[in-house]
Formats: structure tokens, C-alpha cells, sequence
């Protein structure tokens, strides 16, 4: 949906750019992640400033935004940033100071579009020699209801549960935005959080964020009728999560215009799992 997102033009067609001095950027042929081009922010005269961005029309809904970058490191400030979608909160993942050796994806995966656009880009303040590669911008429609639970409920999700109820929306500790969904209880439990969303055949990619302390007899991200037989996992099962990580269902065949996903815990009395920033996208 961006335009130009590999800079296959070989230049910044579709993009616009803001230095506080000079043009400290380019379109390179040098160790792209995919094509033959890819955008670079450098300089080795001086610090600088530059962000290289777009703004597009698109349908009011929810998006997310991608960029695969590769770093120097020793950025002050080093992000992928969407505005202007119809509030005034300007959203981010942050990149920062560290050297990528390799090509990394950075995502913001809740954007809440309202007015029918969106601004997206990339924004370096950097010192002299300080470089950053960016590849591959996906801006996409994600078909997930209430995907990050900022409604402070589970609002757009269904639930199941066998002795007692064992999910809530937390406040706090998310990964992004202010809420995260949790499941556990004090006693032994099965929990299911789950949505049919009516999409378009094609192929598709399921995403959640976790975190969990471990333990469950099950922990799963599940993706199931869409007009396969097969039920798709993406298993956690009894490990301990410590840090959000993100799992991820990939090549999704939907054939009769519909999905039904979410997570599934098994657990244990005190088993607890984080969940927050589901995504559902078409490929």
C-alpha cells in the first residue's frame, strides 16, 4: 500500500524528505534486503537531521505499519513513525543507538486510521558517519477487531472457559499502546479468546505479541476455518516467555471468505500468559 516501499525506482519517488541541512540520504544497489535498491540516511560531514516520508489516502480502519532496517549504530535518535491518522498521538518503534548487522523488522501494529489518511516515514538524528538502511515499507489493512484491547475490555472478541472465567484486559506493562489481554487464574483453567473476521480469499499472516511465566499444559496462537480442514499453530506450549516476542501463522489460505483466530491456553493454577497486538493480514 506505500508507494515505492523498495525505492525500486531508484530514487525517492513517492517520498518526501525534511534535512536540517543538506540531503543526507540516498537510493543505493548495495546489500538490499530483497530487489535491487534500497534507502540509506548518511552522512560524513556533519550530524544531521532527515525524515523521508508519505502521506496516503487510505480507508478509515486499522493499519499496520513495517520497515526492515540494517544500522551503524550511534543514532540519538534512529524510528519508524506513523501521524496524522486522525489523532495526535505520533506512533513509533523506536530503533535508537543499537548496531543491526542485519537486516531487522521494525513494526507498529495498531494503527487506528479515522480521517482517511495516513503519514508514514522514517526519522534519523544521527552524528557524522552515523548510517541507517531501510527496506521493504509495508503499510497494510489489518482485519483484527480491537487488535491491542485500547478499548480497556475484550470488546470484538468471543470467550470460552470451562471452571471459571480466566482472561481481563490489564492496564499497564503492554506492549504497545496502554493494555495488554491476560489470561490466568488461581486454579486450574481453559481459556479461549477468539474473533471470526469475513475477509477476502487469499493468503493471509496471523501475528501476536507474548509474554508468559511458563508452565501451561497448552499455549497457542490458533488459526482455523478458513476453509481448510487443518487447524494452524503457532505453540508456546510450557515455556517461559520473559520479554514480548512475537509469533507469527504464516501463509493463511482463506477459500470461503472467512477466519476464525485467537489464542488458547491449558494451564496450570498461577500459569498466567500476555497477550497484546494481534495482526491479521492479507499478503
Amino acid at each position: 500500500m506505500a508507494d515505492n516501499p523498495g525505492f525500486e525506482t531508484g530514487d525517492t519517488t513517492g517520498w518526501a524528505y525534511w534535512s536540517n541541512s543538506g540531503t543526507p540520504f540516498r537510493v543505493e544497489s548495495v546489500e538490499t534486503r530483497s530487489g535491487n535498491y534500497r534507502l540509506t540516511h548518511y552522512s560524513n560531514n556533519a550530524a544531521y537531521q532527515v525524515v523521508t516520508s508519505q502521506l496516503k489516502t487510505v480507508p478509515n480502519g486499522n493499519y499496520t505499519l513495517s520497515v526492515w532496517v540494517r544500522s551503524s549504530g550511534g543514532h540519538n535518535a534512529l524510528r519508524l513513525f506513523a501521524k496524522n491518522y486522525g489523532s495526535a498521538v505520533e506512533l513509533q518503534a523506536n530503533v535508537g543507538s543499537t548496531a543491526l548487522t542485519s537486516w531487522t523488522e521494525y513494526v507498529i501494529p495498531n494503527i487506528p486510521v479515522t480521517n482517511g489518511q495516513i503519514e508514514i516515514g522514517v526519522y534519523s538524528n544521527a552524528n557524522a558517519n552515523n548510517w541507517a538502511a531501510f527496506d521493504d515499507f509495508y503499510l497494510t489493512r489489518n482485519y483484527v477487531n480491537n487488535p491491542g484491547f485500547e478499548t480497556e475490555d475484550t470488546s470484538g472478541w468471543m470467550e470460552w472457559h470451562d471452571a471459571g472465567l480466566a482472561q481481563r484486559v490489564e492496564y499497564g506493562g503492554q506492549y504497545t499502546g496502554s493494555y495488554k489481554l491476560v489470561h490466568q487464574h488461581s486454579a486450574a483453567y481453559k481459556q479461549l479468546t477468539s474473533q471470526i473476521q469475513t475477509v477476502p480469499n487469499g493468503s493471509y499472516k496471523l501475528s501476536a505479541w507474548f509474554r508468559s511465566n511458563g508452565g501451561q499444559k497448552e499455549l497457542r496462537l490458533f488459526a482455523k476455518n478458513f476453509g481448510g480442514t487443518t487447524e494452524l499453530q503457532a505453540n508456546l506450549g510450557a515455556a517461559s516467555v520473559t520479554s514480548w516476542t512475537r509469533y507469527d501463522i504464516d501463509n493463511i489460505n482463506v477459500t470461503n471468505g472467512q477466519i476464525e483466530f485467537g489464542v488458547w491456553s491449558d494451564a496450570n493454577a498461577n500459569n498466567w500468559a500476555a497477550i497484546d497486538d494481534f495482526i491479521l493480514i492479507k499478503k
